[in-house]
């Protein structure tokens, strides 16, 4: 099952309490992070495995909805190169909502071979 989150901009101030935002940081501050595809895995209780995509706005900045029912495992990542997968551990099945920053790596090799 695939859902679509939305950029921060959309969030409703009825929705904050159940939200977790976040926003996708490069190392070096150079890269564009807009329009990236962020994805949220979760796993309830006695269910199949959920994934929920969106796509950053313009900061890089993105959020989603967090699940009403228990969970047994979590975890956020994005659809771009140099970005490591978050594991979000739920207190006894249920996620906090909160702030997350994704960290890009993107360095680039600062040297070249020559033949």
């Amino acid at each position: 099952m695939s859902e679509r989150g939305d950029a921060p901009d959309r969030l409703s101030a009825s929705n904050e309490d159940r939200t977790l935002i976040g926003r996708l940081v490069g190392v070096t501050g150079r890269a564009d992070l807009s329009g990236v595809t962020i994805w949220f895995t979760y796993r309830p209780v006695d269910a199949e495995l959920v994934t929920v995509e969106a796509v950053s706005g313009s900061e890089g900045d993105f959020l989603f909805d967090l699940p009403s029912p228990p969970v047994i495992e979590a975890r956020v990542g994005a659809l771009i190169e140099g970005v490591m997968p978050i594991d979000l551990e739920p207190i006894e099945g249920h996620l906090e909502p909160g702030e997350l920053v994704l960290v890009v790596d993107d360095i680039i090799a600062s040297h070249q071979r020559f033949a």
